[in-house]
């Protein structure tokens, strides 16, 4: 009996330390994604002061297709965090809560991705607007502090806002670069904060645009 006992309880003992170790690998990614101070938020590292919005110089083009580029770098943290939580924000109208496609944000890099060539033109595709439109309840939520993922996630999805922004409320070029401005804005600031990327990769990356505004 005494031998069943001992038996039994090694086999428990080695459920929970297993259990612990899963625990431990599900939850690897929480440090990168952990919400940081004020401060840090702020932190421009990846460009250098005196290199700050180096990406006004590009045509218009190369400048839309660095926003895009970034935004598709930056999808790694989204999947992260989408893998693990549930997606969820409180409507600032009437309280409800909803709930946002975890693949929401890859599916509306793929339609921006279709609709890139349209850099030049004024008009506005309905299949674009149906995208831009989906985001504006949960932007509405992020302002609102109605919905607060950490700050890399919250960069992110901004970041492929003033994208859709830049397609649909734009009057001019100026008005144009000002929104993929922000928009490339945002998403160095999340690579800066995760560390996605080491320096040379990154340096590797930018440089290859740098050229493109000489």
């Amino acid at each position: 009996m005494e031998i069943w006992l001992l038996i039994f309880g090694l086999a428990i003992g080695a459920v929970l330390f297993i259990g612990g170790k899963l625990r431990e690998n599900k939850e690897s990614f929480v440090p990168t994604l952990a919400p940081v101070t004020d401060e840090e938020e702020n932190k421009h590292d990846i460009t250098a002061p005196n290199e700050q919005d180096w990406w006004n110089g590009l045509p218009l083009s190369e400048t839309q297709q660095l926003a895009l580029a970034l935004a598709k770098k930056t999808m790694p943290i989204w999947q992260s965090y989408t893998q693990e939580t549930i997606i969820s924000y409180k409507d600032s109208t009437n309280g409800a809560h909803k709930n946002i496609d975890p693949r929401f944000l890859q599916s509306s890099l793929a339609i921006l991705t279709v609709h890139a060539s349209d850099v030049s033109t004024l008009d506005v595709d309905p299949e674009i607007r149906n995208c831009y439109n989906e985001f504006v309840e949960p932007i509405v939520a992020l302002q609102d502090g109605l919905w607060t993922p950490p700050f890399p996630v919250k960069k992110i999805f901004f970041s492929m806002y003033y994208i859709l922004k830049s397609m649909v409320e734009r009057t001019d070029e100026a008005s144009q670069r000002e929104y993929l401005s922000i928009s490339i804005a945002h998403a160095f600031d999340s690579l800066d904060m995760t560390r996605l990327y080491n320096s040379k990769e990154i340096n590797a990356f930018i440089d290859s645009y740098k050229v493109l505004g000489k």
